[in-house]
């Protein structure tokens, strides 16, 4: 008998960085921790991440996820809605614009794939998420979660948003990439891409025993490397950001018991349209490079027998 065959898998809570097109890439950590028959039981999600996560926490097989996100990417990729002469032109007309890319616009253009992407309530998810987003108004991480009870509290630093939400609401709030996509505006709070303050949200599972999960699995994207200096204005801004995230996300994947980065640095942020490719890319790295799940399993607690002693 396999040593695994006595032992059991402790509770999984699944982390899932932002990182726009790239980010496709984590779905291969799916597919991978459903060959080995591993259950998640929480998950959290960032920016392209939260999306991912919505599709899990939804109860979305890893082959039903992967082609949720390869008819997303394709769909956005023929919008163009990311294309620099669109962007070029929204400039022009919205002359005071906070983001070049309208939050609506990407609304409708993914609102047909999928019930997620229409009327499904973050209530309605069957499993604990927490979906991570900016606000410029009072500098906190808000989070949006069907169940509070299940990720750290911290009024000082993180505020979750009080009412029930679309789970597209959140996602696209958590997504609102700063100059790129319009902030989004719910409730009082000014929202933009929850990767600001916390790409990786990792730290943010509450375990056992307060909460239920023991293992924490982070996924995340090895950072881009340059040889030339930036030269343009978009490009230091990118650099700058992704600096700042980079350094944040250290000290929130530092808390997970594995954190799992995907080689996909080639890939730019808003380039749609290839994430066949990319998760493919995902899926060969893995292969050559399995994930170190030390410390998972543990052997299952023994309820002990007592019995009566018929001499006392």
């Amino acid at each position: 008998m396999d040593r695994k065959d006595r032992l059991t898998a402790k509770t999984i809570g699944l982390s899932f960085s932002g990182g726009g097109a790239k980010s496709f890439a984590e779905v291969a950590i799916l597919e991978e921790l459903e060959r080995k028959n591993l259950a998640i039981s929480s998950v959290a999600g960032t920016s392209m991440g939260a999306f991912i996560a919505a599709g899990v926490a939804y109860g979305l097989t890893a082959a039903e996820v992967k082609d949720l996100v390869i008819e997303t990417d394709r769909l956005i990729a023929e919008s163009e809605i990311f294309k620099k002469r669109q962007i070029v032109t929204s400039l022009l007309v919205l002359n005071y614009s906070t983001g070049f890319v309208a939050m609506d616009k990407i609304k409708e253009v993914i609102a047909d794939i999928h019930p997620l992407y229409r009327e499904v309530m973050l209530s309605d998810l069957t499993m604990p998420i927490a979906i991570t987003a900016t606000d410029l108004i009072s500098g906190k991480l808000v989070v949006f979660s069907n169940d509070a009870s299940q990720f750290i509290d911290n009024p000082e630093e993180i505020e979750f948003y009080p009412e029930d939400i679309s789970v597209v609401d959140a996602c696209l709030a958590s997504s609102s990439y700063p100059f790129v996509i319009q902030p989004t505006s719910l409730g009082g709070y000014q929202l933009v891409d929850g990767g600001l303050l916390l790409n990786s949200p990792a730290n943010l599972f509450k375990r056992a025993p307060e909460g239920q999960i023991e293992y924490v699995i982070s996924t995340g994207l090895e950072p881009k490397k340059y040889i030339k200096a930036a030269t343009r204005t978009n490009d230091v801004i990118n650099r700058s950001l992704s600096l700042m995230r980079r350094q944040q996300a250290g000290l929130s994947i530092a808390l997970a018991n594995i954190h799992y980065n995907f080689p996909v640095s080639s890939t730019a942020t808003f380039v749609f349209g290839h994430a066949e490719q990319t998760i493919q890319v995902a899926q060969n790295h893995l292969k050559s490079h399995p994930i170190p799940l030390s410390g998972l399993y543990k052997r299952p607690t023994k309820k002990r027998i007592y019995f009566k002693n018929p001499f006392k």
